[in-house]
């Protein structure tokens, strides 16, 4: 599966989809078997240092290339909010 296209294959497997995310952990629930991902990062205040803490998940979708549309829309939030500098 591309994310680019997240169009999914019979064999695709959660594996390509963490090579393309490599900051996301892929993972399926269970016993529902929906899809999920889930990353961790920093907390950044105006003029302090950053402080663990954040973390989000996406997901809840039936198939891959479900959860490679959310995880596009995360990758363009990600550059929108990317400071300025």
């Amino acid at each position: 599966m591309t994310a680019a296209t997240g169009k999914a294959r019979p064999e695709d497997d959660p594996g390509e989809l963490a090579v393309e995310y490599p900051c996301w952990r892929i993972w399926q629930s269970r016993p529902s078997g929906l899809w999920w991902a889930t990353r961790r990062g920093n907390i950044q205040y105006h003029h302090q240092p950053r402080h663990p803490g954040w973390g989000i998940t996406v997901g809840g979708v039936v198939t891959l290339a479900e959860l490679a549309i959310l995880l596009i829309a995360q990758r363009e939030i990600d550059v929108i909010s990317a400071p300025q500098g």
